[in-house]
């Protein structure tokens, strides 16, 4: 058993209140016969103007990364979410891949149907945190429509905006 999935956060920069706050949560866990897994905790830093200070826990130098996985969601340093949306592009692709190679000619009504329940819930899962404000992640995240919308027609097929 460990403590799991405990973030801590300073807006203000107050390397001492931070350093003292890990010290405290760490005293917790031993206290409370729940350690933390020193090995799987890492430093993400916010902002340009971040003094990026070495923090310790147990003695033990925390490893800085660029970017982290919370919850399903790729947060990185910069706050972008390119890295986010084209993983879950990838992953929604290979869904689409699979029905292309599971459903031998699919009619427009199932393909509908799958891609509502097995792809929508990829593209929009925590939209709301990772909403995407550049142009090219916007793209990127249609072309898997564009994709899903050519399924049932194979090879022959209509432009886009007769597709259903």
């Amino acid at each position: 058993m460990y403590a799991d999935d405990l973030k801590i956060y300073n807006i203000c920069s107050h390397y001492e209140v931070l350093t003292k706050d890990i010290a405290t949560i760490y005293n917790w866990s031993l206290e409370w016969l729940l350690p933390i897994n020193a090995d799987k905790c890492n430093i993400l830093y916010l902002g340009s103007d971040n003094p990026k200070q070495t923090y310790f826990i147990n003695g033990t130098e925390r490893t800085k990364c660029d970017s982290l996985s919370d919850m399903g969601v790729i947060v990185t340093s910069t706050l972008t979410w390119s890295e986010h949306i084209a993983k879950v592009v990838k992953k929604a692709n290979k869904i689409l891949y699979l029905f292309g190679k599971t459903f031998a000619k699919p009619d427009v009504n199932t393909v509908t149907k799958l891609y509502k329940t097995y792809v929508r819930p990829i593209l929009e899962y925590a939209n709301c945190v990772w909403v995407p404000t550049l142009q090219r992640d916007i793209n990127l995240l249609e072309s898997v429509q564009r994709c899903a919308t050519r399924v049932p027609y194979g090879q022959v097929r209509p432009s886009y905006p007769d597709r259903r």
